[in-house]
């Protein structure tokens, strides 16, 4: 027997419905949808709880200091699964170019890590771009295993468009941020974890942009740090 989906609407709104309805017909035809969303998981799939990655974010602003809402130019690069040692102010003002900065630009270089992510820096040349990555990937556990220089060029849209153009600009740090997740598994009678999991998630936001180490840096990352709850 023929099936038959009648959709109404605009034609707008209707095509991500069609893609989506065309690749869950290629999915489950001819199958048991309970081979797809029924299927008991093995013993040795058995997931265990493992805790999410650590990750720091520098942002830097074309303004040395607040208030940073008049800054032409803002930056911020992520840098994941950041060590436990690396938790350290002074450390991390000097990765994100110390009180000068850096010169933030037109030239992106990308780096593919160990642990299947990826960090991109811009910065005024490919050097800089380089160098500011190499120094924030100090703070990874993860390793770089690729390193990529390109160059955005000012043609086409980004000539037309002067915001999608990186104008050569100096960058300060401003601040710091850590989002820690921990995934909190429940157990069964055997200790091993289930798939009824929940993300715990806690966050700091410090500023990099002062001359001396905020007096709460270390309390506030150890709330950060501290185990939220238990499932």
């Amino acid at each position: 027997m023929a099936e038959r989906i009648v959709l109404r609407g605009r034609s707008e709104l209707l095509k991500p419905v069609i893609t989506e309805l065309l690749a869950m017909h290629q999915l489950i035809d001819n199958r048991d949808v309970g081979q797809i969303i029924g299927r008991v998981v093995a013993s040795d799939e058995k997931i265990r709880a493992k805790p999410m990655p650590l990750m720091m974010t520098i942002q830097w602003s074309s303004i040395a200091e607040p208030p940073f809402n008049k800054a032409k130019t803002e930056a911020s690069y992520d840098i994941p699964d950041v060590k436990r040692s690396a938790l350290d102010w002074e450390k991390i003002k000097q990765v994100a170019g110390g009180a000068n900065g850096y010169m933030w630009g037109r030239f992106r270089a990308t780096a593919q890590l160990s642990n299947q992510r990826q960090m991109q820096v811009y910065g005024a040349t490919g050097e800089e771009a380089e160098e500011r990555l190499l120094a924030m990937a100090t703070l990874s556990e993860a390793t770089i295993e690729t390193l990529t220089t390109a160059e955005e060029k000012k043609v086409g849209r980004r000539a037309k468009h002067k915001k999608l153009y990186k104008e050569t600009t100096r960058v300060y740090p401003a601040y710091v941020s850590f989002l820690h997740q921990e995934k909190l598994l429940g157990e069964n009678d055997a200790g091993v974890a289930t798939l009824q999991g929940i993300y715990a998630k806690s966050d700091a936001k410090l500023p990099l942009w002062t001359s001396t180490k905020p007096y709460d840096f270390e309390a506030r990352i150890q709330e950060m740090l501290r185990v939220r709850g238990s499932v």
